[in-house]
C-alpha cells in the first residue's frame, strides 16, 4: 500500500468520525429543545407518593443485599482458613502421634478417656435417685452415677460415718464413703502404689491401688469422700467422684 492510498484511508475515516458526531450533536440538541418544550407538562406530572416508598424500599433491600454479599464473601474467606488451620493441626497431629511415643500414650489415653464417658456411661438424674440410694438414707451426699450392672445391695454406718455398698452380678462392688473432716481417717498405703489424681477441683486426691483393690480419696467443702473397688478402673472411679450431689 502507497503512501497516497493510506491517506486516503486516513481522511475518509476521519470524515466518517465528524459525520456521526455532527449526526449526534444535532440530535441531542433537537431533544433538548422538545424537552424544554415539555418542561411545564413534566413538571405537572404528579408521582404517587407510593413510588417513593417503593423505591426506597427497593434501594434499602439492594443495600442490604450488598452488604450480605459482602459478609458471605469475608465468611467463605475465614472458611478457607480456618479449614488451612484444622488440617496443618490434623496433619500435625498425625505426625506426631505416628512419631512420639509420650504424645502417642497421651492421645490414646485421652481417645478411651472420652470413649469410656459418652459410650459407656449413663449419668442418672434426680428422679431416679432413689434406685441407688435407701429411703432412709441419713448421709447428705449420694454418687448419682453408677456403673451399669451395679446395684444398690447394702448399707452401714462406719463408727458414724455413712456408707454405700452396690454390687453386680459378677461379685463385684463398690462402696461409696462420706466422712467429717474432723474425723480421722487411717489410710494403708504399704505394699501399694499411691498417686494424685484431679476429681472436680481437688487437684490433689489421692488414687491408692494395692493388689487387686483400688481406692479413690477426694475433698469436697467440708467433706472427705473415699471409693473403693475391687474391679473398677480409675477413670469410672473419677466418673463416680464428679457425679457425686447433695440429697435434696
Amino acid at each position: 500500500m502507497n503512501r497516497s492510498s493510506r491517506e486516503d484511508m486516513e481522511y475518509m475515516a476521519n470524515l466518517e468520525d465528524n459525520f456521526i458526531r455532527h449526526v449526534g450533536y444535532e440530535y441531542t440538541r433537537l431533544l433538548c429543545e422538545e424537552l424544554d418544550r415539555d418542561k411545564d407538562k413534566i413538571d405537572a406530572v404528579s408521582v404517587p407518593e407510593s413510588l417513593d416508598k417503593w423505591f426506597a424500599h427497593f434501594h434499602k433491600q439492594e443495600l442490604r443485599a450488598r452488604r450480605r454479599r459482602r459478609s458471605a464473601g469475608k465468611m467463605v474467606t475465614v472458611l478457607k482458613r480456618a479449614a488451612v488451620v484444622i488440617l496443618i493441626i490434623v496433619i500435625v497431629n498425625q505426625i506426631l502421634v505416628a512419631t512420639v511415643e509420650a504424645y502417642r500414650a497421651q492421645f490414646l489415653n485421652t481417645i478411651t478417656r472420652i470413649k469410656v464417658k459418652f459410650t459407656q456411661i449413663d449419668l442418672i438424674n434426680d428422679d431416679m435417685a432413689e434406685e441407688i440410694i435407701p429411703r432412709d438414707w441419713e448421709g447428705r451426699y449420694y454418687p448419682s452415677y453408677i456403673p451399669e450392672g451395679y446395684v444398690l445391695s447394702d448399707k452401714l454406718y462406719n463408727g458414724g460415718m455413712p456408707v454405700l455398698i452396690y454390687s453386680n452380678n459378677d461379685g463385684g462392688s463398690i462402696s461409696f464413703q462420706q466422712i467429717q473432716q474432723n474425723a480421722s481417717l487411717r489410710i494403708d498405703t504399704e505394699s501399694g502404689d499411691a498417686v494424685n489424681v484431679t476429681v472436680g477441683e481437688d487437684k490433689e486426691a489421692l488414687y491408692l491401688k494395692k493388689d487387686t483393690s483400688s481406692t479413690l480419696i477426694w475433698r469436697r467443702e467440708d467433706m472427705i469422700f473415699t471409693l473403693n473397688s475391687d474391679n473398677v478402673s480409675l477413670d469410672i472411679l473419677i466418673m463416680i467422684a464428679e457425679n457425686v450431689k447433695i440429697k435434696k
